[in-house]
This record gives C-alpha cells, structure tokens and sequence, in this order.
C-alpha cells in the first residue's frame, strides 16, 4: 500500500540530523531504511512517502570496446526469454623467446600443438557439448585500434581456415583445444635463416593469429569466461618427444565478438513495443546485452520552484521474476545506475558515483532471501527535486557487464517500491 505520512522537527537542528543520518548510512551495516527511526524530533516538518511510480522500458546497448581485455566470454546460449547469445575471441600469440636466426627452431620435430585457456568461470549448462572451433586469421590485427563487440569477423578469417581437430573442458579449470598436424608443423620455420622468430614483428606478419568460434549442439548452452593475460592459457608446441615450447595470448592484441539475435525471444516483445507502452518486466544482460530504464511518472507534482527539498533517505527496491532458467542462468550480484544529459553522455547517478569513492551508500545488490535488488538514491532524487538535473529517467544495467554474460529479470509497475523521506523548506 502506497503511504505518505506527515512529521515534524526542530529546524535548528535539521542540518545536524542529516548529517547524522549521512554518517550512520555509509558506515552501519543495517538496514539503511531505519537508520535514525528513533532520532527524528518534533516541529520541522519531515514527510515520508511510497506514491511515486516509475515507467519502464527495455532498450539494447550500443556496441562496445573489447579490445586487450584479461577475461572473454566464449560459447552459446540459447534461451527462451533473452534469445541467442554467442561469444568469440580473436588474437594474437607470441614465442616465449627469440632467437637471432630461426636455426634452433628450425630443429624442432613436432609431435603436436594444443591450446590451453584458463577458465575463470562457466555460465549456463556444463553438459552443452561445447565446441571450440579455431581458425587461422588472414588479416592483421592493429594493435592500436580498438575492436568493438559487433567487428566483422569475416574480415580476419575464412571458413576454410579450419586448424583445429578437437576440443574439451577439462574438469572446471582449462580448456584443452588440439590443432592440427599441419598447423603444429608450420609454427617451425622450414629455413634455418629464416627470422621469424627474431623478433614479434617478424612472427606476427608470418602468424597473424587466430579465430576461436563455438559451436553448440544442446541448448541452452554453454559460455565459459577465460582469462587470456593467465600464462597458462598459451599455445604449447610439443617436440623432440619430450620438450615444450610456449606461445602466450597475453603479449598480443586481442578482441571480443559478442552477437545477440532476440527475435524469437520473450524479451524482443518488451524491445519492439511502443515506447508509450509501460514494460511489466524489464531484461538486464552482460556483455553487449540488454538495459532498461525507469522514468519517474508523477514527480513533476512534487517540484516547487518557491521551495527547496533536503532528501533524507530514498530507497528503491526492485523485485526479481524468476524465470524457469532463473537458477540455470544466476542473476548478477549488483546492478548500478546512470542518467543521459543528452545523447552522448552518460553520467553515473551522485550516490552510485560517490559510492565508489567511498563518500556514501548506494547498494545496487541482489538480496536473494527477499529477491530483489536494493538502491539508495537520495542524492540523484534529491538533485530532481531540486531542479538541478532535468532528466528524470533513470538507466539499470550491470555491474562488469563487458566481461560476465549474467542476465537477469525484474519486476515494474506497482511491484517497484520508493520510499522516501525528505522535507521541504
């Protein structure tokens, strides 16, 4: 039920108060919400408030950066709500050492060469039949130019590029992907005066690099995040029987291919409606994914350009829906909030902002007792009220969204909860 109730305190002591209820928010571990419940003294009146309510609406992000990053998302997900996801990886490798002529290499037998990545985490099913396919690139990578997510790939690579013949996860830890006989063979140069391995400009124009693609065969998938600046995900030639002879990720250029494709997915009817419509469920989603907003509907009733607010406390509550996916694909652990000046900027709302210098409380975590997700905001509501912010739309979206693919959906219309006090002066 919606409440608004009406009380009072001594005016000089207002300002002592609400710095008071500053300190106890950022420092105490309870609930914000209740902080100074029993402080709050008579005659300046102070009012607390749940009637606000928001629009909501679902939007896909813009294409991002994702070159020279430590962690990449490989694999497919194919669910019924956020559609189908798939991540590849493209970079470069280089020798452990050189040499000034290649004539120590050039003696190499080579028994085979296999690819070990280091995995950081897995997402989604672990019995998938996850594939790893690797190809050879063809095309350059420019060390200083920066990959979006959406890169053409079919500029660096051929389908008839194939090099690798196998691929598996070996227990939770690293992935093992063995290549071809022909392109184990080629890592050694066949002149002994030859420079490939003299320097990293000469390996690098002979080995361009290389394409690792999934391929999935049982839905709903499988993404495993790998960490590519590891030394123990390296390219490991095998020779004289019983000799290795490492070529690691982490000293080359490097880039991240993240697809979606939502059009036979729940979340495609949020996308594709009107913009006048009000979304029952908002869809959040990492790596080049899906945000939403919130849009406060009434607040416009509250400004009064003869009076100025102090907002003591503002907390938004968000609720999970659980999806039949929802343990499969676990939510993220924290969300956070921004806001569009224009179409250009995005600008960190104050409390989240200040949060992550350590100047106050925002939250942003998933409580999965009460299944929801939990936001202070008295400094971004309090800069609306007072008119020092023009935009009343607030944007969701998560935490360290370019590297983990977590998604997750929440609840809108009277299932959102602001409360709010504040007074006004």
């Amino acid at each position: 039920m919606n409440m608004k109730f009406v009380h009072s305190f001594p005016r000089n002591i207002l300002s002592l108060f609400l710095g008071a209820i500053a300190i106890m928010t950022t420092s105490c571990e309870n609930d914000p919400s209740a902080l100074g419940s029993n402080l709050l003294p008579g005659n300046i009146e102070y009012i607390y408030d749940t009637t606000l309510t928001f629009k909501a609406s679902v939007f896909e992000d813009e294409p991002s950066n994702t070159s020279n990053f430590q962690f990449y998302s490989l694999g497919v997900i194919d669910d019924e709500y956020f559609g189908n996801f798939t991540g590849k990886f493209v970079g470069q490798f280089l020798p452990s050492r050189y040499y000034d002529t290649d004539s120590t290499v050039s003696t190499f037998d080579i028994d085979s060469a296999v690819i070990y990545l280091l995995i950081d985490s897995i997402y989604g099913s672990q019995n998938s039949d996850l594939k790893l396919n690797v190809y050879e690139l063809n095309n350059d990578i420019d060390r200083d130019n920066n990959y979006n997510s959406d890169e053409d790939l079919s500029n660096f690579y051929l389908e008839s590029d194939l090099i690798s013949t196998s691929s598996k996860i070996q227990g939770d830890s690293l992935i093992r992907i063995k290549l071809s006989s022909e392109y184990a063979n080629k890592l050694i140069p066949e002149d002994y005066n030859d420079t490939i391995y003299k320097n990293s400009t000469n390996f690098l124009d002979f080995l361009k690099g290389i394409a690792i693609v999934p391929e999935i065969t049982n839905s709903p998938g499988e993404l495993v995040v790998a960490n590519f600046s590891n030394t123990d995900s390296k390219i490991v030639m095998y020779y004289n029987d019983t000799l290795t002879f490492n070529h690691y990720f982490l000293y080359g250029a490097r880039f991240g291919n993240y697809t979606n494709d939502y059009s036979i997915s729940t979340a495609n009817d949020f996308l594709i409606n009107s913009d006048n419509e009000n979304d029952s469920l908002i869809f959040l989603q990492g790596i080049h994914g899906l945000s939403s907003s919130l849009t406060f509907e009434d607040l416009d009733t509250w400004i009064d350009n003869d009076s100025a607010y102090s907002v003591i406390n503002a907390e938004l509550f968000i609720p999970v829906y659980e999806d039949p996916n929802f343990e499969l694909f676990n939510p993220p652990s924290n969300l956070y909030m921004y806001y569009e000046p224009n179409d250009t900027t995005n600008v960190l709302i104050k409390d989240y902002a200040d949060f992550l210098y350590n100047k106050g409380f925002f939250d942003g975590s998933y409580d999965s007792e009460n299944g929801y997700y939990r936001f202070f905001i008295p400094k971004h509501l309090m800069s609306i009220l007072n008119q020092d912010i023009a935009i009343q739309t607030i944007n969701l979206t998560i935490n360290k969204k370019t590297t983990y693919p977590n998604r997750v959906i929440l609840k809108t219309g009277d299932n959102i909860k602001l409360k709010v006090t504040y007074t006004k002066h």
